[in-house]
């Protein structure tokens, strides 16, 4: 750890975030452990910027849970990825992931008493149909899901 801190120091992590531009909410997702480390936890609450809570094989959940505790900010983002393997098949769910949605539902009741906004993001190899995954977490939240039919498109992204 105390070698991460030194790389840490000599990466311009700070000058980075200290250059993002105005008018926008930042995240930042770390794929290390050692990331997740006092001084960078720092850094994004002084900028804020939100450190994104991640399901993913990188980082073990109950780690991401423990930052979930203190947010770098007012808002809160989480994704979902896949924890093993492609999937190749995206056209309906894969694989089970209820006991993780059930871990994720206790997060962001954790969450909403600390920040204003909980965003959170399914990628496909979550349990291989994002969509499917979106709605059963807002379903055990409790909130009932926006039909697809009532969607519109996108027409742009800013």
């Amino acid at each position: 750890m105390k070698d991460f801190l030194r790389w840490l120091y000599w990466f311009p992590f700070r000058s980075v975030v200290q250059r993002l531009p105005e008018g926008f909410r930042w995240s930042v997702e770390f794929r290390h452990p050692g990331w997740l480390a006092p001084a960078t936890l720092d850094v994004l609450r002084e900028h804020d910027v939100a450190l994104v809570l991640a399901d993913a094989r990188w980082i073990r959940r109950e780690m991401m849970a423990e930052m979930a505790l203190e947010p770098t900010t007012d808002f809160a983002v989480i994704r979902w990825s896949g924890a093993e393997g492609r999937l190749t098949d995206i056209s309906c769910p894969q694989r089970d992931r209820a006991d993780e949605l059930a871990f994720w539902r206790d997060v962001v009741a954790t969450l909403a008493d600390r920040v204003s906004v909980v965003t959170g993001y399914f990628d496909n190899q979550f349990e291989g149909h994002a969509p499917h995954s979106a709605r059963a977490f807002q379903r055990l939240l409790g909130l009932e899901p926006v039909p697809p039919s009532a969607l519109r498109d996108q027409g742009e992204l800013f």
